[in-house]
């Protein structure tokens, strides 16, 4: 018997259980649609009530300190030892308003607007409950005045700036005295700049931190420091004394004035220039105390009287005679009182004047000195020892 094979075109039957397939597939999207939508509610519910405590928080915030008069301004306190800027720049500057809500201040915007004033190195604002803010500012501390040449009061002149020690320009709100001892750099043209900028030239750089070295020490009183020059720093102390400084080594160059003026005050004398460019055998104008004072004029010499043939002229000396044959000398006319010279002076003036007077066939020699011939030391005599006896 033969069985033939069925063709691959023929439909296959359907499987029985087809429908029960299909039933569980709807019935398994059905739950899982469920699940989603579960979650979806989880999640909205969440954010819900997250939402909904954020907002009552606000309110409740809104109505318990932004909206509560009890903490509104009232009170700014500023303080700033020693400073000299008013109350209203600084309320100005900070844009704090009296009745607002002190929650909704800024105080880091307020610290930033007062630190950009020229005049401030450092700001600190807090808030103290329930109704005060404090100001504690720190003020730019200068130690020179910035001018033209030429300007001898830098107070008086608009182009002039005050310059703290990191090279911080500002403007001088008062005629203050501190302000007006301080000393005056010039070389630097300060029309190049406006208030609050901050200098970065080397040479100024350098003249600072020679001012602020000195400062610390107390070796001499700083007046000017001319920079024109480019080469050195020319100081002018309050004595009038002009220093040459370099550039570097502030302090190894005071030092070493330190020296120069321990040295010269131990002679009795003063320092007129010194030139510390040099590293050994610095170059020093040295004047004593007493050149200060006017020279005295000196005192008039009667003229000398003519002399006969054969005579010799009168000598002023001591120890000396005038001849009788001489003719009297003119009496001179009468001069002015003059000031009281010295026995030593007056001494030494009379000697001069006779060496001139006397000429010089006249003078007397000095009488040769001969040696003495040297007498030859005696000779020795020889002395025979006594010859002991024996007894």
């Amino acid at each position: 018997m033969i069985h033939r094979r069925p063709s691959r075109n023929q439909r296959r039957k359907p499987a029985k259980n087809l429908l029960e397939v299909s039933v569980r597939a709807q019935f398994a999207n059905k739950q899982r649609n469920r699940r989603i939508a579960g979650v979806l509610a989880r999640v909205v519910l969440v954010f819900a009530v997250i939402g909904g405590m954020a907002y009552g928080a606000k309110e409740a915030m809104r109505r318990l300190f932004w909206e509560n008069p009890k903490y509104d301004l009232a009170v700014v306190e500023v303080r700033n030892p020693g400073g000299s800027l008013e109350r209203e720049v600084v309320l100005a500057a900070s844009k704090l308003k009296l009745g607002e809500s002190i929650f909704s201040i800024d105080l880091s915007d307020a610290r930033e607007a007062l630190t950009a004033l020229p005049r401030v190195e450092a700001a600190e604002l807090r808030r103290v409950l329930p109704n005060k803010v404090t100001i504690d500012l720190t003020e730019r501390r200068p130690v020179a005045w910035l001018a033209e040449m030429g300007v001898e009061d830098p107070a008086t002149a608009d182009s002039s700036f005050l310059i703290d020690a990191e090279g911080n320009l500002f403007r001088a709100k008062e005629r203050a005295v501190a302000s007006l001892r301080l000393p005056v750099i010039y070389g630097v043209q300060p029309q190049n700049y406006l208030a609050g900028d901050k200098v970065t030239v080397p040479e100024l750089e350098a003249a600072l931190e020679l001012i602020c070295r000195n400062g610390e020490i107390g070796q001499v009183g700083i007046r000017k420091v001319d920079l024109s020059k480019g080469y050195c720093m020319l100081v002018t102390d309050i004595r009038g004394r002009r220093i040459s400084f370099p550039f570097d080594k502030a302090d190894y160059h005071l030092d070493r004035l330190a020296q120069v003026l321990e040295a010269t005050t131990n002679r009795g004398l003063d320092v007129q220039t010194v030139n510390l460019l040099v590293e050994k055998n610095v170059p020093v104008t040295l004047v004593s105390h007493t050149d200060e004072l006017p020279p005295a004029p000196e005192k008039a010499v009667a003229p000398v009287a003519a002399t006969t043939e054969g005579t010799q002229p009168p000598a002023e000396s001591e120890g000396t005679q005038v001849s009788e044959k001489t003719t009297p000398a003119p009496t001179p006319k009468a001069t002015p009182k003059e000031p009281k010279e010295s026995k030593k002076t007056q001494t030494r003036r009379s000697s001069q004047t006779a060496r001139k007077a006397t000429p010089a066939s006249s003078r007397t020699k000095k009488p040769e000195v001969r040696r003495a011939t040297p007498v030859a030391p005696p000779t020795e005599r020889f002395i025979p020892r006594a010859v002991p006896v024996h007894r």
